[in-house]
């Protein structure tokens, strides 16, 4: 339950930090985070990026506010950074149909979003 309320609020400033103050700023706060060297078991760290992205999941059905995939992908990576999980935050596009779009990876396999998320996108951005 902490999860969810953590996430839910996590994704309305999320939401509300980009349309007030841009991708820059908000990219830069959610990102400055230093990651520390995490000890916890490959089998410990499945289970919390299941529990993060479920948080995300459910945070986003029961927001005000619609939220769409660079929203999502920005908490999923904010909560992973914050266990101590190394997530990749991407950002793509592709030219045509021309179309943007945003996942997390970890261990080069998306997490937030079924795993053809990312067919036929170029990478701008991966942190």
């Amino acid at each position: 339950m902490w999860l969810f309320l953590r996430t839910y609020f996590l994704m309305l400033r999320i939401k509300l930090g980009l349309y007030f103050w841009g991708f820059n700023k908000i990219y830069h706060a959610i990102t400055r985070l230093k990651l520390q060297k995490s000890q916890i078991p490959l089998t410990v760290e499945k289970a919390i990026i299941t529990q993060v992205c479920g948080a995300v999941q459910k945070a986003s059905r029961y927001l005000f506010l619609q939220t769409q995939c660079l929203e999502q992908a920005l908490a999923t990576y904010y909560l992973l950074q914050k266990k101590g999980i190394a997530a990749n935050l991407c950002i793509g596009v592709r030219k045509r149909p021309f179309a943007s779009h945003a996942w997390v990876e970890y261990r080069g396999k998306v997490i937030n979003a079924p795993a053809s998320t990312k067919d036929g996108f170029s990478v701008l951005l991966r942190a």
